[in-house]
């Protein structure tokens, strides 16, 4: 299995993403530490833990109505559709 070099994660995120998917707190965390300017990128996030854990700063951040694929996706998609800040 690959494995991901901590001192590069920064290099892995798309500087064009707009939106980052959270599956859980501790992910939550990690990408809390590695993303410097938060500001550009929305979260969508599995539930209220695992959103909590992305901390502050971020362009937006949602956490699904249930812990659950369905509810996650239908938050992502309200955030695509939202109009631009």
């Amino acid at each position: 299995m690959p494995t991901c070099d901590p001192a590069r994660a920064r290099d892995l995120v798309l500087p064009d993403a707009d939106v980052a998917l959270v599956h859980s707190p501790r992910a939550g965390a990690q990408l809390a530490k590695r993303i410097g300017n938060r500001a550009t990128l929305a979260i969508v996030a599995i539930s209220r833990a695992a959103a909590d854990a992305c901390g502050s700063g971020w362009r937006s951040v949602v956490a699904a109505a249930s812990p659950d694929e369905h509810a996650m996706l239908a938050s992502l998609a309200r955030v695509c559709e939202a109009p631009p800040r």
